[in-house]
């Protein structure tokens, strides 16, 4: 349980000798993956329509919501060290 893993998939990585690692805090960043692709199919769909993209609008957001993934990976790995 505290893996994270169905116990099958936690049954079959400790046979295999794989390390167990517990991934439930990467269900943090998934949500900020999600906008961030929502963000990237919008940049494209403009370029697509206009011809270009107005970076100075769209960039500073998009920059805002990477940063914000990297605070949550590194956040999720200090725990895991």
């Amino acid at each position: 349980e505290q893996s994270g893993k169905s116990q099958q998939q936690y049954i079959i990585e400790a046979l295999t000798q794989k390390q167990v690692i517990n991934t439930d805090g990467i269900k943090e960043i998934y949500p900020e993956l999600k906008r961030q692709g929502n963000n990237l199919n919008q940049i494209a769909k403009k370029l697509n329509e206009n011809g270009y993209v107005d970076y100075k609008h769209e960039l500073p957001d998009t920059m805002k919501e990477v940063r914000e993934v990297w605070r949550l990976l590194k956040q999720y790995l200090q725990k895991q060290a």
